[in-house]
């Protein structure tokens, strides 16, 4: 039983307050990825429209959400081109590469 109780503590502490954030520290992971990676070109793709309007409206705010935005925006200076859009929740996409 005490298993159980330390499970749903952890769980609590370790979930996501919300699908933005979920979006927001994806995009971050593939960002540093493709930045590890030396990659140059990408288009970023999300469903989360708030996210990418944020993204690309350079918006810094001092929340959690907007904690992990700067970062992405951050991210920028090291691609040539960096191109964030709003996908359909179909597409089921997150990173594309072009060169």
């Amino acid at each position: 039983m005490k298993a159980l109780s330390l499970l749903l503590v952890i769980d609590k502490f370790l979930s996501l307050p919300n699908s933005e954030v979920a979006e927001a520290l994806s995009m971050r992971k593939c960002l540093k990825f493709l930045k590890d990676m030396s990659f140059f070109n990408l288009i970023a793709e999300s469903n989360a429209s708030k996210v990418v309007l944020v993204l690309n409206a350079h918006q810094l705010s001092f929340t959690y959400v907007g904690s992990i935005i700067g970062d992405c925006i951050n991210f920028n200076a090291c691609f040539r081109n960096l191109i964030f859009l709003h996908a359909r929740r179909e597409a089921k996409s997150n990173c594309l590469l072009f060169s």
